[in-house]
């Protein structure tokens, strides 16, 4: 028995039956972006909590105008130090956006900056920025492998990262790298998606109920800490790894920010232009570092050597020296502070920005 359709007709009714599942997916995918970015905007919410590069391509977080926005910059420490409750509360509702990453470096910070200005436009980084630094980080260190060139490499359809240049570089991607950069995106928000359904049906209980919602949506993981639920761990053993220079990434024990001076200086300066670009102020902060680190981790002159440099970079922008801000207990490792350590930290930096407006 012959089929009484044609081949052409079948392949007609198979394109038919593609492209619908096509637009279906399209549209499934935008609906539910629309979901997730309505969600970040309304309530804060960070819904790719192990993965805070990717909140570098959401653009809600970075709508102009931004006149009461705070951006925080800086290694992962900086990611568990700055709370946005104390901000809001001791500067008038202002909205703090952490972009803090994992194993980054200050030039990719700077990079971060010159991304938000180049996707999102002039005025979208706030009119503050906080730079948060340590040595590694400003060292250009980093014992794994970055996350910021996957993010826009992978998926930002707009610029990839070009790291044979000095500095790296943005280059804008072709209409064919785009789209598979947007098809990647979507195919990998599957888990950012279901957390913003999470976030509404958790804001109508916890409205209806009358609760905190900044605690619900960090018992949900909803906040940009990976560590806010941990408890500061046995320290013996740092400060014996500190001694014998072993622990966290030892290469440090010896560092020399001297030879990278150059670098920093230029970071500095091309950090100093964005903010005049776009209307920003710029705070400073070195991070705590625990007793193990001060007292044993470095060699002799390392501390000194990379605060001469810093402050020679720093120069007349506002700044504010945390290195001994916290005891043993205010860390839950090596170098990230607990949640009640980051709201003391917080609170201290919310202060000083007070401070320095008055």
């Amino acid at each position: 028995m012959t089929s009484s359709i044609a081949p052409s007709e079948r392949w007609k009714s198979l394109l038919v039956v593609l492209l619908s599942a096509v637009l279906v997916w399209v549209g499934t995918c935008v609906a539910f972006e629309s979901l997730a970015r309505s969600v970040e905007t309304r309530l804060d919410a960070h819904l790719w909590r192990y993965e805070e590069w990717m909140q570098l391509l959401s653009a809600p977080r970075y709508q102009a105008p931004a006149p009461a926005r705070i951006l925080v910059i800086g290694p992962s420490e900086s990611r568990e130090a700055f709370w946005p409750e104390p901000f809001r509360k001791a500067l008038g509702n202002v909205r703090l956006v952490n972009d803090s990453l994992s194993l980054s470096t200050f030039e990719d910070a700077i990079t971060q900056l010159e991304y938000v200005e180049r996707v999102y436009g002039h005025g979208t980084l706030g009119n503050l920025i906080i730079v948060a630094v340590t040595p590694r980080f400003l060292q250009g260190y980093a014992p794994g492998e970055r996350p910021l060139p996957i993010a826009l490499n992978r998926y930002s359809p707009y610029f990839s990262l070009d790291e044979r240049v000095e500095p790296q570089a943005l280059v804008p991607k072709g209409s064919f790298e785009s789209l598979i950069a947007r098809i990647r995106f979507a195919g990998h928000s599957g888990a950012r998606y279901t957390k913003a359904l999470r976030a509404l049906l958790l804001e109508a209980r916890t409205r209806l109920a009358g609760g905190d919602l900044d605690a619900a949506l960090r018992s949900h993981s909803m906040v940009a800490s990976r560590f806010f639920d941990e408890r500061p761990k046995q320290k013996d053993q740092y400060y014996s790894l500190a001694k014998a220079g072993t622990g966290y990434n030892p290469p440090l024990r010896s560092m020399n920010l001297e030879t990278n001076r150059p670098q920093v200086l230029r970071d500095f300066n091309r950090l100093r232009e964005i903010a005049r670009r776009n209307g920003a102020d710029v705070l400073v902060v070195n991070l705590p570092e625990g007793g193990w680190a001060r007292k044993f981790f470095y060699d002799r002159g390392v501390h000194e050597g990379y605060m001469a440099v810093l402050r020679d970079a720093v120069g007349d922008l506002p700044f504010m020296d945390l290195r001994e801000a916290l005891p043993d207990e205010g860390f839950v490792d090596w170098v990230h502070p607990t949640m009640a350590a980051g709201l003391e930290l917080s609170h201290r930096v919310a202060a000083e920005i007070c401070r320095l407006e008055s």
